[in-house]
């Protein structure tokens, strides 16, 4: 797959997401989440050339020296056998998932908010544009157009939805 087919996956042609703080992007062969305050970013390598899936760190020191840090290193070989060995993972953590009680959600100030979250390109497309450097940023206002949420989830000065603060229920 070469860069132009990865930034087919995005709508608008973008090749990454811009997310506030954190910027994403897609390339052929990885995938780099970069932290805008810290400057630095992580990098997920799918292996294709060396066979090695790999996760590192990359950032700059106090002398100004790019530092790299292996994160999560392993073969691709290697992954059926893991998926194997993980077969018991998806049954102990369902057991661990209990009903959400609203008594409990009212005394900690969470509320819930429903509606429905853009999965796919067309509604993507919608809520989003093209920024700078080709990468997809989102209008807030219309991402949160589909979404409803009750008075009481809204800041008290902005209005926006979950934002600083905490719910404050009615009451």
């Amino acid at each position: 797959m070469s860069d132009s087919d990865a930034a087919d996956l995005l709508p608008h042609n973008a090749r990454g997401v811009d997310l506030g703080d954190f910027v994403m992007l897609f390339c052929a062969d990885k995938t780099i989440v970069t932290r805008k305050i810290a400057g630095d970013h992580f990098t997920l390598h799918s292996g294709d050339k060396s066979g090695v899936i790999d996760l590192h760190r990359t950032w700059k020191d106090g002398q100004g020296c790019e530092q790299h840090r292996t994160i999560f290193a392993m073969r691709r070989d290697n992954i059926p056998a893991l998926l194997r060995e993980l077969t018991w993972l998806p049954q102990s953590l369902g057991r661990l998932l209990r009903p959400l009680r609203l008594g409990w959600l009212g005394r900690r100030g969470i509320g819930i908010a429903w509606g429905v979250l853009p999965t796919d390109e067309e509604h993507i497309s919608r809520v989003s544009r093209l920024g700078s450097k080709r990468r997809l940023v989102f209008d807030q206002e219309k991402l949160l157009s589909g979404i409803y949420a009750p008075e009481y989830c809204r800041g008290p000065a902005d209005g926006q939805l979950l934002g600083t603060g905490r719910c404050t229920f009615p009451g």
